[in-house]
């Protein structure tokens, strides 16, 4: 394959009606899992809760690559498995009954739980395999996708899921406030119980709707290998792919730029005197910030290709870990405090609202725009391990801000966000 112009990526016709209705069942579930999601947000929500149990910034850093290096350390394990299957969401059910599973105990232990030490640990826990089983389900659920979604469409696809999730996800943003205000209408800890339930329940109901894609069978499966096969050839898809290797470098950076994201409002409280009634806020900018932008971004898509809106997305990584790092050095020499200060976090989130975006827009389907479809589950879980890897890594953020405060964190963000900036623009997609 070229370095520079990848080969058109094959999609298999089906009726018209059938892609339709599978387009419509991927939208769908997207909407009702973001809407879930920012109901019970791990670097929100779930930080917010875990910060009034514990002062360990260890735990509070944790949850957000608990979560983000679930999805994506599984993938290149499982692999062979998914690849032997003709049918890929057959991975995907299995899976969707352990998160199920799992939500249900997470909910129940904030909901019937009262000692601090036992709800941390459960939650730890039970999330931490939810996000493991996502990930295992991670990899056929892009490869049904790529199956039933034609490539011109997977930006819009996402763009749809994101938009109109994000437009729920203000409702849920006003619960979420409504309900963590110190002065609001439940105490502590059912506030939270009544945000992990209804997490639960709209993230299974989302599960179930994914599960009824209509997949073709594969007409040939490629057969089951070792992973030590399975590593040889990625690895020579990594030497033979110039826009995969440079995928891969881009993904790991974007990620550690994002690992001070749970710290912006940990800063603000611990810091500057901000109150958590802030937190549906921020969650409100960044739904709106994902609303105004998702049908520009889709369409951007569309019509310009997913690198385009990468580049996009790495920008507004720079301007926020910039925005954040002068509030980190000049906060307090100004005197900016309190709610002055939590305002100051606005503009932060939406630009963040809008990185978030533009990625979730486009990095899935850039990296099955420029993949070889031949071996499209080994490439597929072998870039997204390596990234589940970088972001076991960023776990330690929390130490850096306990062993050097905030700005060196920020610094880093900063850096690695500029160099996701340079690779992206190296990537060049298949314009389908």
């Amino acid at each position: 394959m070229s370095a520079t112009t990848p080969e058109q990526i094959p999609f298999e016709p089906q009726p018209p009606a059938t892609i339709e209705r599978n387009f419509r069942l991927g939208v769908l579930n997207g909407i009702l899992f973001i809407f879930s999601e920012t109901i019970f947000d791990p670097t929100l929500v779930i930080t917010s809760f875990a910060s009034l149990l514990t002062n360990s910034s260890f735990i509070l850093g944790i949850f957000t690559p608990i979560s983000n290096a679930g999805w994506y350390l599984p993938q290149f394990f499982v692999s062979s498995l998914v690849q032997s299957q003709p049918r890929k969401i057959t991975v995907y059910q299995r899976m969707s009954f352990i998160r199920i599973a799992c939500w249900a105990m997470l909910a129940a232990a904030v909901n019937l739980v009262r000692d601090p030490v036992w709800i941390l640990a459960t939650l730890i826990f039970a999330y931490s395999i939810a996000s493991l089983a996502s990930g295992i389900g991670g990899l056929p659920f892009l490869e049904v996708v790529s199956k039933t979604v034609p490539p011109h469409r997977r930006g819009e696809l996402f763009a749809w899921r994101l938009g109109l999730g994000g437009l729920l996800g203000i409702a849920a943003s006003g619960l979420v406030r409504w309900l963590v205000d110190p002065g609001g209408p439940v105490a502590f800890p059912g506030n939270y119980g009544i945000l992990a339930l209804a997490f639960f329940i709209m993230a299974s109901i989302s599960l179930m709707i994914f599960n009824r894609v209509d997949e073709y069978p594969d007409r040939e499966t490629l057969p089951k290998r070792s992973i030590k096969e399975q590593l040889t050839v990625a690895l020579n898809i990594v030497r033979g792919n110039q826009n995969y290797r440079f995928y891969i470098l881009l993904q790991a950076c974007m990620f550690i730029g994002m690992s001070v994201a749970p710290f912006y409002a940990v800063f603000l409280y611990r810091e500057l005197g901000g109150s958590t009634e802030w937190v549906g806020i921020y969650l409100a900018v960044g739904m709106v910030a994902n609303l105004l932008s998702n049908l520009t971004f889709g369409w951007l898509s569309r019509k310009a290709g997913n690198q385009k809106v990468m580049l996009i997305a790495t920008s507004c990584g720079i301007t926020v870990s910039l925005l954040m790092l002068a509030l980190v050095l000049f906060a307090k020499p100004l005197g900016i405090q309190g709610n002055t200060a939590a305002m100051c976090l606005i503009p932060i989130f939406f630009i963040q609202g809008m990185r978030g975006t533009a990625s979730g827009v486009s990095s899935s389907g850039l990296m099955l725009n420029i993949i070889p479809a031949a071996e499209r589950s080994v490439a597929i879980g072998f870039v997204q391990s390596f990234v589940g890897v970088v972001l076991l890594f960023t776990m330690a953020t929390g130490v850096l801000v306990d062993a050097f405060g905030y700005a060196l964190p920020m610094t880093i963000s900063f850096l690695a966000y500029v160099a996701a900036l340079l690779l992206v623009r190296q990537i060049h997609e298949h314009p389908n």
